[in-house]
């Protein structure tokens, strides 16, 4: 199991970032305080390493959990009422300056607290620098290969994290083989380009062999999900055609191929 660190004091925080974090779990405080059978609340994901590479984050994406009158954690949602209660605080950062998305860590397996649930082995975020955490006490808190990546600027996946979406996903999820691994290489490169980071191994390898993969996405339905997305991210196949371009790719041209191909087929639909 990946140990979990804090390492606050070894991140060199300029004074705005500081402020950032201390807002930001004074929020998570609040809500804590707001709802006395909340365990724990944690910022995970990409909010907080934007913050530390200086980038705007989209939005923040929070775990909890909730002790029941046994003392157990509850493995049910509690999203409704834990929003109405932000809601109604009016907090600085939550729900005011960002959007806000909400997760049950013991919701579904495998039911771990919100830490490890972001940072430890088990953690189901597919790249290594998804797995920083901020806690309501202001401590930031990861793995010693994320805080590695991050402060040699990788973007690198980790397979192990597709390991709890193939065997528990949600009932929305398309849980294909190939639209998960097309989702990767897009959505990475959206990180690579806008926080400017270099490729690690793993991920220059997935996006490599990307002709394969979208060649057989192109055959299936599925192929939608990720014609939106990219459409979502670079507003079009050019835009993402020439962010590619910016990686240096040996097989560049293949590439191309592949995403026209996927485009080419979704439009004889």
């Amino acid at each position: 199991m990946n140990r979990i660190i804090n390492c606050t004091n070894k991140l060199k925080l300029d004074l705005n970032q500081k402020k950032i974090i201390e807002t930001v779990s004074g929020d998570l405080r609040n809500i804590k305080k707001a709802i006395p059978k909340m365990d724990e609340i944690i910022v995970r994901g990409g909010f907080t390493p934007d913050i530390l590479l200086g980038k705007e984050p989209q939005d923040i994406d929070m775990f909890y959990c909730i002790k029941d009158r046994n003392g157990r954690y509850s493995v049910r949602c509690h999203c409704n009422e834990v929003r109405k209660k932000i809601d109604k605080l009016k907090l600085k950062y939550v729900g005011n300056k960002y959007d806000y998305d909400l997760e049950n860590s013991f919701e579904k397996e495998p039911r771990l607290k919100p830490i490890e649930r972001t940072a430890g082995f088990f953690s189901y975020h597919v790249d290594w620098l998804s797995m920083f955490c901020l806690n309501s006490d202001g401590n930031i808190l990861t793995n010693k290969n994320t805080l590695n990546f991050f402060e040699n600027r990788i973007h690198e996946i980790r397979y192990e994290g597709f390991l709890p979406w193939a065997y528990y996903p949600k009932p929305t999820d398309g849980n294909n083989y190939y639209v998960a691994l097309a989702y990767e290489i897009v959505r990475g490169l959206t990180h690579i380009q806008r926080r400017k980071l270099k490729m690690g191994k793993l991920y220059s390898e997935l996006v490599s062999n990307s002709e394969f993969i979208l060649n057989k996405l192109s055959q299936v339905k599925e192929r939608e999900e990720i014609i939106t997305y990219i459409k979502h991210k670079f507003g079009n196949l050019e835009a993402f055609i020439k962010a590619t371009r910016e990686l240096n790719l040996k097989n560049q041209s293949e590439i191309e191929k592949g995403f026209k191909l996927l485009i080419d087929n979704h439009q004889s639909d």
